[in-house]
């Protein structure tokens, strides 16, 4: 198993790393928020985070199993969470004071390296 996983090429890591950061950044934001302010906080905004999370999860799965299928759906997935939430990603990233400085900090490159 272990050397079909040294065969994939470079570039099947940085999207599949990428996607599964993105979901497990977003799973641990869910889990904070949560804890913090109940589940059904902002009128189910974490179950719409939640969908998110489940999507991330599995194009990266298949983006190892090299589906092409795949490849799309984890650029249009990060691309939609980028446009849905650019406000929030921007005022995060200029105040970096702010609690949740380093998941605006760290996804936006994510987001770019899965979608290019």
């Amino acid at each position: 198993m272990w050397a079909r996983l040294k065969q994939k090429p470079f570039s099947l890591w940085v999207i599949a790393a990428g996607v599964f950061y993105l979901g497990l950044a977003l799973l641990g934001l869910i889990v904070l928020l949560a804890i913090r302010m109940g589940f059904m906080f902002g009128g189910g905004i974490l179950l719409l985070l939640l969908i998110f999370v489940a999507v991330f999860f599995i194009a990266g799965v298949f983006v190892l199993r090299e589906k092409r299928w795949a490849y799309v759906t984890a650029a249009a997935v990060s691309l939609v969470f980028f446009f849905l939430n650019r406000t929030e990603i921007s005022s995060t990233i200029a105040n970096p004071a702010d609690a949740f400085f380093w998941l605006g900090f760290s996804s936006v490159p994510a987001l770019i390296l899965v979608v290019v």
